[in-house]
């Protein structure tokens, strides 16, 4: 295990510019990010859109809820300016990956089980792998879903992760049962010490890391991957 894990971009390069936008994702490739991770919910009409939350508040500074508006609304729908001072719109699922076709590093999608609820998780999923088909030699799919990811791998020879709600032994045992091919996990949830993390199938990927200190340390318990949200740390 090398000293220093890959560096994924968490929502990609937030430092620069508004997170899960397009040039969130460029900038990240440009600064040598191992990885991208983005994040997926879905609009009235079910449609995969780039985004992170649930309410529409924090990012674009609006009321409501993604889940609530139609596809049309999307091409008024401004963000707040990122730390670049400037507005994007939020992308679909479909745009953002035709612009990440050609990266040469993993692309980690995660699907927000909050969306879930408001949509059949077999149509989900369908939509989501119909429209990242542009990163298909690249991508992961993500998910605290188990519901979520055995689809995936039922329809499509998918790489799958499932992100972990608890370090707990039921748990562990899930992600036996699961086999996924990654597992991520909270920095706050891992055990303290240096005793290495669950063996298995799976690779680990550890968020969020904003400094360097703990990597080596991550790397000898047998992590290959945090998330970031500060690539100047690492870049």
């Amino acid at each position: 295990m090398k000293q220093h894990p890959w560096i994924i971009a968490h929502r990609g390069d937030v430092e620069r510019h508004t997170e899960n936008t397009l040039p969130a994702f460029r900038s990240a490739l440009e600064r040598g990010a191992d990885g991208i991770e983005l994040d997926v919910q879905f609009t009235a009409e079910g449609t995969p859109v780039v985004f992170h939350d649930r309410d529409l508040r924090r990012i674009t500074g609006q009321r409501g809820n993604l889940a609530d508006l139609e596809d049309k609304a999307l091409d008024t729908l401004g963000l707040r300016p990122g730390p670049d001072q400037a507005g994007f719109h939020l992308p679909t699922l479909r745009e953002a990956c035709e612009c990440l076709a050609h990266a040469r590093v993993p692309l980690f999608v995660e699907i927000k089980t909050d969306a879930l609820p408001h949509h059949q998780v077999p149509t989900a999923v369908a939509d989501v792998l119909r429209d990242s088909e542009a990163i298909a030699s690249h991508r992961v799919l993500i998910s605290f879903s188990e519901a979520a990811l055995r689809i995936a791998r039922s329809h499509a020879r998918v790489p799958v992760g499932w992100v972990l709600e608890a370090w707990d032994i039921a748990s562990r045992e899930r992600a036996e049962a699961l086999q996924p091919d990654w597992l991520f996990c909270d920095t706050a949830l891992l055990p303290p010490g240096t005793a290495p993390l669950w063996a298995g199938p799976w690779d680990w990927a550890i968020y969020e890391i904003n400094e360097t200190g703990p990597a080596g340390a991550l790397a000898r318990r047998g992590v290959k991957a945090i998330e970031t949200g500060r690539l100047s740390v690492w870049r």
